[in-house]
């Protein structure tokens, strides 16, 4: 089993034989508002050999989605990450949840799909609206992806909600 820890913009892997440590900082040379603003989010997942990094600043409205490949400490994809929450690697794309909150704007929930590899940070993903559930995700909670051939699962850990996103892949 895999355990992923987050203490100080660190991320830490240990797997039972080996640990892996990503420093969040390392994103600043990619995004400018990275390294302008402090972290205030940071959110883990691995999938093989593949770390999917989120950290955003400004209350969210700026941020970074990274893949970095642990086998050879290297970032291999980057794109915008603003409002992210969630994000998990799938085959050819890299799949992102957003909380889009802030004053002024009703909250709503988007889900963007970037092809795998990219390195622009204003690369255009493919994003879709989803229904607003007012208790799915509080800022706290810790969300979980996985997909099921077009159908994407998303879990707070007590309600799971899935969306058909079929005309994004």
């Amino acid at each position: 089993m895999t355990d992923i820890q987050i203490i100080d913009n660190k991320i830490k892997i240990n797997n039972g034989d080996t640990e892996y440590v990503f420093n969040c900082d390392r994103l600043s040379s990619y995004s400018a508002d990275v390294r302008d603003y402090e972290i205030e989010y940071v959110f883990a997942d691995i999938t093989n050999n593949y770390l999917t990094v989120i950290v955003t600043v400004a209350s969210g409205q700026a941020g970074i989605i990274a893949v970095v490949d642990v086998d050879t400490d290297k970032v291999v994809h980057i794109q915008n990450g603003s409002y992210a929450v969630a994000a998990l690697v799938s085959d050819e794309n890299v799949i992102s949840f957003h909380d889009v909150a802030s004053y002024g704007h009703s909250p709503s929930y988007a889900i963007d799909i970037t092809k795998f590899g990219n390195m622009n940070m204003e690369a255009e993903s493919k994003t879709m609206k989803v229904s607003y559930e007012p208790d799915f995700y509080n800022g706290k909670d810790t969300i979980s992806m996985a997909l099921d051939g077009t159908t994407l699962k998303l879990s707070n850990g007590s309600i799971t909600h899935t969306e058909d996103i079929s005309d994004l892949i």
